[in-house]
């Protein structure tokens, strides 16, 4: 028999999935690769923050990120890194269980008792499959939807996924590798 706290549980989810006509996804980011900082929380931000905002808009945006850096402050004892960072715009992720639609919660420290979201919840604009695979050592090919990405649109995809350069991202992505790119924003390749 399960318990009445699960049962809670249970029917609080099956409302709010309801309400939104979708699932509610958690979006764990590292804070490090190998021991390097990758600076993903300020990247984000930057994304979320366009410069064709003003007035109305641009104030509610900043309300809430100055709404998490705060609830960071509290948790963590320290503020979000302030950066002049080049935006992350998109994520890779393995498998293909992410859709269109799908209310997005971006966090760090996902199944910890650290765990904090870190941005409002938002939505997933699009899904693109990708699919990388290795050649030799030296040569890799980089597909997106089907169709081969130059190495102009994979410097491009590599800055917007928040990796430093193309290097560093196949130095992370080091093994054929087919999944999603996840949008927050309307761009797509």
């Amino acid at each position: 028999m399960m318990s009445s706290s699960w049962n809670a549980i249970t029917r609080e989810y099956e409302r709010a999935k309801n309400q939104i006509g979708g699932y509610l996804m958690t979006l764990g980011f590292s804070q490090e690769i190998k021991g390097v900082k990758n600076f993903f929380v300020p990247k984000i931000w930057t994304g979320l923050m366009p410069t064709t905002l003003s007035g109305t808009e641009l104030r509610a945006v900043l309300d809430d990120y100055h709404l998490y850096s705060k609830n960071h402050l509290v948790k963590f004892s320290s503020n979000f890194e302030i950066l002049d960072v080049k935006p992350k715009l998109h994520t890779v992720r393995k498998g293909d269980r992410w859709r269109s639609g799908i209310d997005i919660h971006m966090v760090i420290n996902n199944r910890t008792g650290n765990r904090f979201q870190f941005a409002p919840t938002i939505k997933c604009k699009s899904v693109q499959t990708i699919e990388i695979k290795w050649k030799t050592e030296d040569w890799v090919y980089l597909y997106v939807e089907g169709r081969h990405i130059d190495f102009v649109e994979i410097e491009t995809l590599a800055i917007n996924d928040g990796f430093e350069s193309v290097e560093a991202f196949f130095d992370y992505f080091n093994k054929d590798f087919t999944g999603q790119l996840i949008h927050w924003t309307d761009l797509t390749y």
